[in-house]
């Protein structure tokens, strides 16, 4: 949750209500004010009854004119008022305090007895995270300033400021809503970790060379065969020369290997059934923890691309040196939403397919599944170096977590790193969670 802060003021976040439970509040609150007018003028209806003179009628009529004095004097506050918001910075890190200027004007020489300006932000998915409110008064002719911090502890981008003004008039018995319609933008950006070790290598494509058996009695485009492994392609089996081997023994050939000393980290923005705080968290976990190994792999001179679908479900590789090009990531990467995560697997196996790509692959996910796992346990057979990490939010923890992660147990067998953590700093522990 976002938290509000201010130099004036201090509110208590709270829900946003439902529209039924605003229906209700304000049939509530309209209910109070009517039963209020309604008796007092019942009471101001008595003295004609007894009193059959002009002086009877008098409070009653000070009644109405007093009622519609006050409901003039609105129609006059409402269009004497004049507000803005400003924030002083349009993007923070993850995290940071943002302080935000709400400037309020009385344009008119009457006194503005009270108005009610209520504040709020929203979550990834723009629904109202966060919200409070206060009152104040405005003298005739004055402006007035009001601060206030707002805490953003997710990544994405966020709306925030004033979501209404309500007006009051001098009696109190009604009232005048103002819907802001401008919306205040905040860039919310992930905050980036210095890790002390991640294992890469930078050997696999040495390494993936050692098994060859040269030919040379056969001019097609390979460079030579080693024995079938589970994952191997079928299209790759040498079927002339595994006739020769004992029945169900197969020979595969290998091509050229034109690997680079590099890290390919193939981003799944896709994620269980959770609620929006628990996906928040998981997105900030999933995108922090593939910057930071794209950080650690740049300064260790190494080659490094990060793969995903793009909002428009386009494969994009993109490689983040600088600002410009970490803002083009942001602006292509979509949010987090509840999906099975197959395509994200399916670049997976396509990265490990690939001739031309990287000697690490890592695969930063909050999923669990045997297709993923697979497709690690193939890349390790192929003489790549894959890096499973894994994210699960916060709320996850004893029995339920371990259950979750279960599957995980094959990439021990396998000799594969994996990671399972609920924020990137915890790649500086080992295994994370």
């Amino acid at each position: 949750m976002r938290a509000f802060g201010s130099n004036r003021t201090k509110g208590k976040a709270a829900d946003a209500p439902g529209i039924m439970e605003r229906l209700r509040g304000w049939m509530g609150e309209f209910g109070g004010r009517a039963a209020v007018l309604l008796l007092a003028l019942v009471l101001c209806a008595i003295p004609p009854v007894f009193l059959n003179s002009v002086f009877g009628y008098l409070p009653l009529l000070a009644l109405l004119l007093a009622v519609g004095l006050s409901f003039g004097y609105l129609q006059v506050l409402k269009r004497s008022l004049v507000f803005s918001e400003e924030s002083l910075v349009p993007s923070c890190e993850r995290g940071t305090n943002v302080d935000f200027v709400l400037n309020f004007q009385n344009t008119s020489p009457l006194l503005f007895p009270r108005f009610e300006t209520h504040i709020y932000i929203s979550d990834l998915f723009g629904d109202v995270d966060t919200q409070t409110s206060f009152s104040m008064p405005l003298m005739p002719r004055e402006k007035r300033d009001f601060s206030f911090q707002a805490s953003f502890d997710h990544i994405g981008t966020y709306t925030a400021g004033i979501q209404k003004i309500v007006i009051y008039d001098l009696l109190g018995l009604f009232t005048h809503t103002i819907h802001n319609q401008e919306q205040h933008q905040v860039e919310v950006l992930p905050r980036i970790v210095d890790l002390e070790k991640v294992p890469l290598s930078s050997q696999a494509s040495a390494d993936s060379l050692k098994p060859l058996q040269t030919l040379t009695n056969d001019d097609l485009d390979y460079a030579g065969v080693r024995n079938y492994v589970w994952g191997d392609p079928i299209k790759t089996i040498h079927w002339k020369l595994s006739s020769r081997l004992e029945p169900g023994e197969y020979l595969t050939r290998l091509f050229e290997c034109f690997n680079n000393p590099g890290i390919c980290i193939v981003v799944d923005t896709s994620a269980p059934q959770y609620g929006n705080e628990s996906l928040m968290f998981v997105f900030d976990g999933v995108v922090e923890g593939a910057l930071s190994i794209n950080q650690y792999a740049t300064k260790a001179g190494l080659d490094s691309v990060i793969a995903f679908y793009d909002k428009y479900h386009e494969e994009r590789r993109v490689r983040v040196i600088n600002a410009l090009d970490f803002a083009v990531l942001s602006d292509a990467l979509p949010r987090i939403q509840v999906k099975d995560g197959q395509d994200a697997i399916a670049l997976l196996q396509r990265e490990g397919n690939s001739i031309h790509g990287q000697d690490n692959v890592a695969f930063c996910t909050s999923q669990v599944s045997e297709a993923a796992i697979s497709a690690m346990i193939e890349l390790k057979m192929r003489k790549r170096n894959p890096i499973y990490l894994l994210v699960t939010p916060p709320s996850l923890k004893g029995e339920e977590l371990q259950e979750f992660v279960r599957p995980l147990r094959r990439l021990d067998d396998a000799s594969i790193g994996y990671f399972v953590l609920s924020q990137a700093e915890e790649l500086n522990q080992e295994g994370g969670r």
